[in-house]
């Protein structure tokens, strides 16, 4: 599996988030290393993180930062597009490099296999809330588990996963996609969790 990117304020109640605990699911990596596809590098998800954050243009990175943060980005600084990545956990669910490009899918095997290491993400990160990007993803992740819709595939009401709510939102990728149109459902995401946490 591939190692999930945590913010070095993760949880922390400074940060961007007040201390929410969000955990954005992401589907999968590509490489054009031909010897990797099927395999995993574990620190990689951490690397293109990184990567975007030091300023390499990555749309999916940039559409992610413009909902969490509610603004474009060409309107922030860096600092505020490095408090948005350090108050958030990034894990990919296929646990395996897909192929060489982005326009082929994965496998159903490949979202099979991820199953067992996102529990183990779960366990470990215990997130308060989850973002889930892209509508195949989501219905991989709600499958099989209780209370999921009969048409997992189909529904687009929030569910929760482990403990915490969860929400679908279009692949940030995707054409189309617009980052001021799913900001209000993520703030909707947000306010769930703090609603159902216990009082301290």
């Amino acid at each position: 599996m591939f190692d999930p990117y945590i913010g070095e304020q993760w949880a922390v109640s400074g940060n961007i988030l007040g201390g929410l605990r969000l955990l954005i699911l992401g589907e999968s990596h590509y490489s054009s290393d031909t010897t990797v596809l099927g395999k995993t590098t574990p620190g990689a998800t951490k690397d293109v993180v990184r990567e975007f954050i030091n300023g390499e243009r990555r749309r999916f990175f940039t559409g992610l930062t413009q909902v969490i943060a509610g603004k474009h980005r060409s309107t922030m600084t860096q600092q505020e597009i490095e408090a948005v990545w350090a108050s958030v956990a990034f894990y990919n669910y296929v646990p395996v490099y897909v192929a060489d490009g982005a326009r082929e899918r994965p496998s159903r095997d490949m979202f099979m296999a991820g199953g067992k290491p996102f529990e183990q993400v779960l366990s470990t990160l215990q997130p308060q809330a989850i973002l889930v990007c892209g509508y195949e993803l989501w219905g991989w992740l709600i499958r099989g588990l209780p209370n999921a819709p009969h048409k997992p595939w189909e529904t687009m009401s929030p569910h929760k996963v482990g403990s915490a709510p969860a929400m679908r939102m279009m692949h940030p990728s995707a054409n189309f996609f617009s980052s001021t149109k799913w900001r209000p459902a993520f703030e909707d995401l947000c306010r769930q969790a703090k609603s159902t946490e216990p009082a301290s």
